[in-house]
């Protein structure tokens, strides 16, 4: 069923793209991404901690800068606090251009204001890794811990010219430091051979006017056909949000959320499960991951519309950070992408029920849902108030 709702003025044609799966999958071609630039690379990323998994990838950065790639790198100073400064050290000096993003700090540990949560890495402007997942041990796995569920995808074409605009634009912004220039290159326009898939670079950061990976998941809701499977680790959409999903749900569609069952942060969890018997009343069907952390954000739109990356379904990532999603139109990986999520449904998630919900929680339990939701919708509005007064717009990295 083709997709009619869509502006394919905004998709760039030509591209190739392959999912990548969380875990070695993930970091064995971050590895090759980082390995095939010859003069370029951006690595704009919300986490990159000092452990095993970032000291593997570090050392692939350094053979880079070493056969004279130009390395730009940022990380957010809050998600990367546990970078060290001997890591940062190490990285500068390789000759790699290396900036935590920072708008508003409190102290060492209490960051205030947006932060810089999309993940890409891109190389030579032609060759480029997006998606959800951060450079840390819990996202590659332990023996004690297996890796979180989360996505990526490899993409080559000429949406990653637009790639390179949006690494560009972050690297460029008026700062109080000298910084070196970027290398200036003929942008790749070119399609890959063969390939037919479009895609649009999708991003959200309000502060700077752009919302379109809300207006993306408004558009999705509202013209599903048939079926709508999201997955969301950090659910909590706001009152718009939520009439939209109940429209879907009230024509017919058959609307699946893949939430978390084992979650990193558990008010976050606990505040999801505050809507979980208005979802199901409106014939919402809920599925616990459980066998792993869910960290994934993706939807996918009756087999022909995907679109992932780092945007979460809550009031932070509409107004409080910098997000960046690929949209993707093509029946063959919708169809492919919904067959993955389908089978995980299948064999590591559990189905909540009305009833069982209902009869499960306590009153005890009832108040603490409530009272996370609540508190952490304030918190979030706060976070949105002051990063509206504290526009540090003309100051953002350090």
């Amino acid at each position: 069923m083709a997709v009619t709702w869509l502006d394919f003025k905004t998709f760039t044609v030509g591209n190739n793209v392959k999912l990548v799966h969380g875990g070695e999958d993930f970091f064995t071609t971050l590895e090759h991404v980082i390995r095939s630039a010859k003069e370029l690379l951006h690595i704009q990323i919300y986490r990159f901690d000092s452990d095993a998994t970032g000291e593997r990838i570090i050392k692939v950065l350094l053979e880079a800068a070493a056969r004279g790639v130009k390395i730009f790198m940022v990380v957010d100073a809050y998600g990367a606090s546990r970078l060290t400064a001997e890591s940062e050290e190490i990285l500068e000096k390789a000759g790699i251009q290396f900036r935590r993003f920072s708008p508003f700090k409190i102290s060492k540990f209490f960051h205030l204001g947006r932060r810089l949560h999309h993940k890409i890495v891109l190389a030579d402007g032609k060759l480029a890794l997006v998606g959800g997942i951060n450079v840390a041990d819990p996202y590659r796995g332990t023996q004690d811990e297996p890796a979180w569920f989360d996505f990526a995808m490899l993409v080559e074409g000429p949406c990653c010219s637009e790639l390179e605009r949006v690494c560009q634009d972050l690297w460029n912004r008026k700062l109080n430091l000298p910084r070196p220039k970027l290398i200036r290159r003929k942008r790749f326009r070119n399609p890959v051979v063969g390939r037919e898939h479009m895609i649009r670079v999708s991003e959200n950061d309000w502060l700077r006017g752009k919302l379109n990976i809300g207006r993306v998941y408004k558009d999705l809701f509202l013209n599903a056909q048939e079926r709508v499977i999201v997955v969301a680790s950090y659910f909590l959409p706001g009152r718009q949000m939520r009439s939209w999903i109940k429209k879907a749900a009230d024509r017919g569609v058959d609307v699946k959320l893949v939430l978390a069952g084992v979650a990193d942060v558990p008010m976050a969890k606990a505040a999801s499960n505050y809507l979980y018997q208005w979802l199901l009343k409106s014939n919402i069907s809920i599925y616990e991951w459980n066998e792993s952390v869910l960290h994934g954000k993706a939807a996918v739109v009756d087999d022909w519309f995907t679109t992932l990356g780092s945007y979460n379904l809550n009031f932070l990532s509409r107004y409080g950070s910098i997000e960046l999603n690929l949209d993707i139109y093509d029946e063959n990986f919708g169809t492919e992408f919904s067959k993955v999520l389908l089978k995980k449904i299948e064999t590591g998630a559990t189905k909540v029920e009305l009833e069982d919900f209902i009869k499960n929680k306590n009153i005890f339990g009832r108040i603490h849902d409530w009272w996370s939701y609540r508190f952490v919708r304030f918190s979030m509005y706060l976070l949105f108030l002051i990063t509206n007064k504290n526009k540090y717009q003309d100051n953002e990295m350090i």
